[in-house]
């Protein structure tokens, strides 16, 4: 059945509506709000992590800072060390745009689900999660994933004081990558269904969710272009998932009629 989902994730058209709700003029309305607040956020952050550039250089190993000191500005590993700060800064920045993004999620989701239920899925009953029972799942996942993050990405930054950042770079990237997608599937299935069903409905998808994810974990690493598709990520999840329980429905009908056939042979 997995295969199943990965198979229609690959060739399906709810890529395409995704595509054609985020140009509506619903949706354009709702990223443009978000744009304004995260573009707002993304610049305080960037000013700050610029502010404290030299503390950025000063965590790497302490005769590689005086090596970079002593040879001059124009030095190669000088050069190379100083765009791997800026890639640093690009990166943190680009995290805070996550968090806040997610934040935000909680208020903006529904909305999307909203229209995209009214627009393509009205035959589908859906039985979302109440406003408590969301809030506080939401919270619930927010606070573990953050727990996680720190934890594990505290272990792999030690990795930058022996010489070693590009490995503890990539571990951080995938530590950001799960913290993203996990809160993201689950903003827009608690939009759809309450906790419960919620936790067994994204176990079961996870291989799926997981592919769908990695191209807007991407589009989150690039200045600008991450908080221009604030609502595309949550329309992208909310079509896939919405697809899902369209081709449950269909299978459960189409048992039922078997049963119906069988009863009155």
């Amino acid at each position: 059945m997995k295969l199943f989902l990965l198979k229609q994730l690959l060739g399906a058209g709810f890529i395409g509506r995704a595509f054609k709700d985020f140009f509506s003029k619903k949706m354009l309305f709702l990223n443009f709000i978000s744009f304004v607040i995260l573009i707002v956020v993304y610049i305080l952050s960037f000013i700050f992590l610029y502010e404290n550039f030299d503390h950025l250089v000063n965590l790497f190993p302490q005769f590689i800072v005086t090596y970079m000191h002593n040879s001059g500005s124009f030095n190669i590993l000088t050069l190379l060390l100083k765009l791997i700060v800026w890639i640093e800064i690009i990166l943190i920045s680009a995290f805070v745009l996550v968090v806040v993004n997610i934040i935000m999620s909680m208020f903006y989701t529904p909305i999307v689900i909203s229209h995209i239920h009214k627009t393509y899925y009205s035959h589908i009953k859906i039985s979302p999660a109440s406003f408590k029972d969301s809030t506080i799942t939401s919270i619930k996942v927010l606070i573990n994933t953050v727990v996680k993050l720190c934890i594990l990405g505290a272990i792999f930054g030690l990795l930058h004081f022996i010489g070693l950042g590009f490995i503890s770079a990539l571990a951080l990237l995938y530590l950001f990558f799960r913290f993203q997608a996990i809160n993201l599937n689950y903003e827009v299935a608690l939009s759809l269904m309450d906790s419960t069903k919620c936790k067994q409905f994204l176990r079961f998808n996870a291989l799926a969710l997981f592919f769908l994810n990695i191209p807007l974990y991407l589009l989150s690493l690039v200045p600008i272009v991450n908080s221009l598709s604030v609502a595309f990520k949550s329309l992208l999840i909310g079509h896939y998932m919405f697809s899902v329980l369209d081709m449950s429905t269909t299978n459960n009908r189409s048992d039922e009629d078997v049963i119906d056939v069988e009863i009155l042979s």
